[in-house]
């Protein structure tokens, strides 16, 4: 690989060996804790094993279409603190479980999201966002059979919420910070955002995703850290020192060597669009990701995980992007109530908006309700040498009102905005909402 992957800049040599000594340290950490089996309350993303004894977790991570069935599906506890909200909300959810006889299956979601910032660049520091998702799953034949197939797909409505004027995922440059404070939630007009063929062979020991696809769903996968059900923070649950093409037509698959040991991947078109549909738009130009990785068991895989990848784009004919590669790894494990776990990632070129980036943290999933906490540190060298390194604080609580409804309250403390050089902390609220049907 590239020069900058080998050997990190001089100017950064101290900080890059203090990074990557962590992130030894606590892989050993994850590595020598005692794993435990994670359960559906833990994971918030539905159980291990379906109605008929197989899979219920498709390949991708938790805003798959499959995935977002399952967990919309799935009662995040025994109880609720608001019974009589699950009760009118359910009556939705039964009528589209009566299509399942024809191997259809639907779910709907609406998130939103609110955030206030102490300071800014601009007379802007509120933002605000919501949107919808319906997932659908179609299985036209054999669909509990060891090699089956399934169309699937993803709707969303995003848009700015009254009064706002931005979105929780622009809100970032109004304030000097280099990423986003509220990914996914933007404003874009209503489109789909997958549709894909997911191909499963002998019971999930292999399968394969191909269409139109989002290449985050395939990249360094690791349990709650997903934007739809944990932090609201970019880097909180993405690692940004590699390329994020938008979401684009390609092929993505999933292999286990042993039941312990995996292999998955993806290429993609480097050029798509979450905004147009379109059939490489700039030609033959591509985004390839390979990983290698090791889990306790099958049935582990988003609970206790070890993984390293690697990844490149090409660059694009029209200038707009240059070459970049990088290497990802990431660790967590789950024990009892708590998911230690940590990502590191360093690149090469100007392809990723982050040269370097370590991610530290845990979630806790609390005894009663379904609750969901967790905190997160990320570090940051961001691919511009002009710009300095960005640290990034996060705290989340999830308050499970019903099994069907709750809030989260957010706290986001930035260390040395990139592109804020007025002020050194800047701090971020946030209110979030989730209602499933």
């Amino acid at each position: 690989m590239g020069n900058r992957i080998q050997h990190c800049r001089a100017v950064r040599r101290g900080s890059s060996l203090t990074a990557a000594t962590v992130a030894v340290a606590l892989a050993l950490a994850v590595l020598g804790a005692p794993f435990a089996p994670a359960s559906a309350q833990t994971l918030s993303i539905g159980p291990v094993e379906g109605e008929d004894g197989l899979p219920a977790l498709s390949f991708g991570d938790g805003t798959t279409a499959a995935n977002v069935i399952e967990a919309d599906e799935t009662p995040v506890a025994d109880s609720a603190r608001l019974p009589a909200v699950d009760a009118q909300l359910s009556r939705i959810a039964e009528t589209l479980e009566g299509l399942e006889d024809f191997g259809l299956r639907f779910s709907a979601d609406y998130r939103a999201l609110f955030l206030s910032a102490s300071d800014s660049l601009t007379d802007q520091s509120f933002a605000g966002s919501g949107y919808l998702t319906i997932a659908g799953q179609w299985s036209p034949f054999h669909r509990t059979a060891p090699a089956r197939g399934s169309l699937n797909f993803t709707f969303e409505s995003r848009q700015t919420l009254a009064g706002t004027g931005l979105t929780p995922a622009t809100l970032g440059p109004e304030i000097g910070y280099a990423g986003q404070l509220g990914v996914t939630f933007s404003d874009q007009p209503d489109q789909f955002s997958q549709i894909y063929w997911q191909q499963i062979f002998n019971d999930g020991q292999v399968t394969l995703n191909i269409g139109y696809l989002d290449p985050t769903d395939y990249v360094d996968i690791m349990g709650v850290l997903v934007p739809r059900m944990a932090f609201f923070n970019g880097g909180s649950v993405l690692n940004f020192s590699r390329n994020y093409s938008g979401n684009a037509f390609g092929i993505s698959g999933r292999a286990y060597l042993t039941d312990q040991v995996y292999v998955s991947g993806i290429v993609s078109d480097a050029n798509g669009s979450l905004a147009d549909i379109e059939w490489f738009p700039g030609g033959a130009e591509f985004f390839r990701y390979a990983e290698i990785g090791w889990t306790p068991s099958r049935d582990q895989f988003f609970s206790t995980k070890v993984n390293l990848g690697y990844w490149n784009v090409d660059a694009a004919g029209d200038g707009s992007r240059a070459f970049g590669e990088g290497i990802l790894f990431s660790a967590n494990a789950t024990i009892d109530q708590w998911m230690p776990f940590l990502r590191y990632g360093i690149s090469n070129g100007q392809a990723s908006l982050y040269d370097e980036q370590l991610t530290i943290g845990a979630t806790y999933t609390p005894p009663n309700y379904g609750d969901l906490a967790g905190i997160a540190y990320t570090w940051a060298s961001p691919s511009n040498d002009a710009l300095r390194d960005q640290g990034t604080f996060e705290a989340f609580y999830r308050y499970q009102l019903a099994n069907q409804l709750s809030l989260t309250f957010d706290y986001q403390m930035i260390h040395n905005p990139a592109n804020n050089t007025t002020t050194d902390l800047i701090h971020v609220f946030g209110l979030g909402m989730q209602v499933r049907l």
